[in-house]
């Protein structure tokens, strides 16, 4: 089955996330990073990368220590989101945003090169957005 999300994953988002679903695959599903943020659930079966509800992050815009995430709802509202920071390979927990959400403002982040995606989740699917950096 990791196989499957592995394989779906990086045909989908690149080959960074799917090195986060591979360490994903051999901890319990509720890997927690250094930093104490939780990385995402392993989902299961054909529901692990939708592209019809994959959003399209549109502006990643930095001022001073904030970044500003928008993106686009390709699902008319009917998804929820999580933003993820990918460092190091892994797909850090940001922030979580309930249906109609278009925006996250990420505050307190260091200077340098940040990298995002944006996961939708109508039901049971996901959909992975490209991965954004600044």
């Amino acid at each position: 089955m990791i196989a499957l999300l592995v394989a779906a994953i990086v045909g989908g988002t690149g080959g960074i996330v799917g090195t986060w679903a591979a360490q994903l695959g051999r901890g319990t599903g509720s890997d927690a990073t250094a930093t104490g943020r939780p990385t995402l659930p392993v989902p299961s079966g054909q529901n692990i990368n939708n592209s019809r509800i994959a959003p399209i992050i549109t502006e990643l815009a930095v001022q001073g220590r904030t970044v500003t995430l928008r993106w686009q709802d390709v699902t008319s509202g009917q998804a929820t989101f999580v933003v993820f920071e990918v460092v190091g390979g892994r797909a850090q927990l940001v922030s979580s945003h309930p249906a109609k959400t278009t925006e996250a403002a990420i505050d307190d982040v260091d200077p340098g090169s940040h990298c995002y995606l944006v996961v939708a989740t109508v039901g049971t699917d996901r959909g992975f957005s490209p991965t954004r950096c600044t």
